[in-house]
């Protein structure tokens, strides 16, 4: 019997208590009571987080101690052949039957060890797995995960020392492995924090947990029995913010926005009563979703006072970002904040496509690049198409003309950089460049790119600038088709801003005019 304290779970330290004479605790008649007595009083002297017990296979009282009536999960090795699926096949069986008639549901995983790590040609292995997944698992277990751990056999010297040898060789396949087996395990302990949050985490999209999500990528979280497993954890741990938080991302990315409003809540609350590290992100998080409620007032308030906390780095970002989606304009207050002498050239081309969805935050911008070091704002315009269209919506022409350089530009062929150089020039010197607009059209018919909206209306005013008139009229008719797709926004080189669908139809009724012989500038040029 070994026992792992509590909070030692994740080291390498556990206490061997010894030998047990079984018949001593264990009775016919009165053995499930003494069972239940002895763990209970394992938790009040021991408090162990876990409680390890290595019980030899076959059908003896101590078997049946071991596997139905003192564990909550069960681990069951077994070399995978004709002789251990007889044996393995009768204990699973018989702890299936104890969780039909006991209200305490014993977990089952299922462990092929000493594997031996051979070239399979004959699919002997496979087979034999088969056999045992076929008479193991139940036929209506869906394949969330692997039904089986694989433990390969592994020959080492090593083995033979005194240590533990996963501890001594962490990057081992065995360590690997057996960490594997322990996830697994760890899973089913909802009381256990690192469980808990990797349970919920689970019901996230892969490959990356910290991208945005779509309401499509929980599908998961609904079709199973999530509800309530998620409802448990929460019992189970009322007073932890970062799970409340990450219950709350679960909501929101189903679209439930009041559900999460509620959980994001929560976990700001008990952010500040445990003077969490993380509490700037879960109140941004709250405050972003009561934006997409409709609250904006509110939330301007609430992140300009949370801005006063110095924020730094990505929640820095996010609040500015936040203020841009609820205000068209910069507040007034913002100046004032500290915050704002911590914005960097970095932070600013983070949030440079969201400034310009308006004329005054694109000038916001563009004055934070004014004052930033010379060398390493002019290398971000000549590396970030965003920051060259903000810089150009703020009218900041000579930013976008001495960053980028002209002669590697025409010959790097790259046709956004060539058409917002020309748009800059011809806005910078009061008339258009019209070999830079041929460069463009040039480009475009050697490599031309899948048709947008926004690439069409570009194309449209480079063949117009090109004195390719007709080729300017069927590049704007593509334009015009390709904007019925729009569900949001998009990016119009007209206003150098990200417009709806009816401003970027009337914009393209601006080019037409233009086309047609209408002494018109863009718009950004005539603020």
């Amino acid at each position: 019997l070994w026992v792992m304290p509590a909070g030692r779970r994740n080291s390498s330290y556990a206490s061997k208590l010894g030998s047990i004479d079984w018949q001593d605790l264990y009775d016919e008649r009165e053995g499930f009571l003494l069972m239940e007595n002895l763990k209970r009083q394992w938790e009040k002297t021991l408090e162990p987080d876990y409680v390890l017990i290595d019980s030899r296979t076959g059908h003896t009282e101590v078997g049946g101690i071991c596997t139905r009536q003192l564990p909550n999960t069960v681990v069951v090795m077994f070399i995978p052949n004709e002789q251990n699926l007889t044996g393995v096949s009768s204990v699973v069986d018989a702890i299936k039957e104890e969780n039909e008639s006991s209200r305490n549901r014993i977990n089952i995983e299922l462990v092929a060890s000493n594997v031996p790590s051979l070239d399979d040609e004959h699919e002997i292995l496979r087979k034999m797995m088969r056999k045992f997944e076929r008479r193991l698992v139940s036929s209506e277990r869906k394949p969330l995960r692997s039904h089986f751990t694989t433990i390969n056999r592994y020959d080492s010297m090593h083995l033979l020392d005194q240590t533990v040898f996963i501890s001594e060789r962490p990057r081992s396949r065995l360590a690997k492995q057996y960490r594997t087996l322990l996830r697994k395990i760890v899973a089913h302990n909802l009381d256990d924090r690192e469980a808990a949050l990797r349970v919920i985490s689970q019901r996230f999209p892969h490959p990356s947990r910290r991208d945005r999500f779509a309401a499509t990528d929980f599908e998961q979280f609904e079709s199973l029995d999530d509800h309530q497993t998620v409802q448990d954890i929460l019992n189970r741990h009322p007073n932890d913010a970062e799970i409340f938080h990450m219950v709350g991302q679960l909501y929101k990315g189903k679209g439930e926005l009041d559900e999460a409003e509620f959980f994001f809540s929560r976990a700001s609350k008990l952010g500040e009563i445990n003077k969490d590290s993380k509490i700037a992100k879960y109140q941004l998080e709250l405050y972003e979703t009561q934006a997409n409620l409709g609250n904006h007032d509110a939330v301007t308030e609430d992140v300009l006072n949370l801005l006063s906390n110095e924020l730094k780095g990505p929640e820095l970002r996010q609040a500015i970002g936040l203020l841009i989606k609820v205000d068209e304009n910069p507040p007034a207050e913002l100046f004032s904040h500290g915050a704002l002498s911590n914005l960097s050239v970095e932070d600013i081309e983070s949030v440079a496509w969201q400034l310009s969805t308006s004329r005054a935050w694109q000038k916001f911008g563009a004055d934070i690049l004014e004052k930033a070091d010379r060398t390493v704002a002019f290398e971000a315009i000549e590396n970030d198409v965003d920051l060259v269209l903000l810089c150009i919506g703020a009218q900041r022409y000579d930013f976008v003309l001495d960053a980028i350089q002209l002669d590697e530009m025409l010959n790097e062929n790259e046709i956004s950089s060539c058409f917002n150089y020309a748009m800059a020039k011809w806005a910078y010197d009061s008339e258009p460049d019209r070999n830079l607009f041929r460069h463009v059209i040039e480009i475009d018919a050697l490599e031309p790119l899948s048709a947008g909206a926004n690439y069409e209306q570009c194309l449209s005013i480079a063949a117009f600038l090109a004195d390719e008139k007709e080729l300017a009229k069927s590049r704007l008719e593509k334009a015009r088709a390709l904007a019925d797709d729009f569900i949001l926004q998009a990016f119009s080189c007209w206003r150098y801003l990200l417009v709806n669908r009816n401003d970027f139809i009337s914009d393209l009724d601006e080019v037409y005019g233009l086309i047609n012989g209408k002494e018109l500038l863009p718009q950004f040029m005539r603020q």
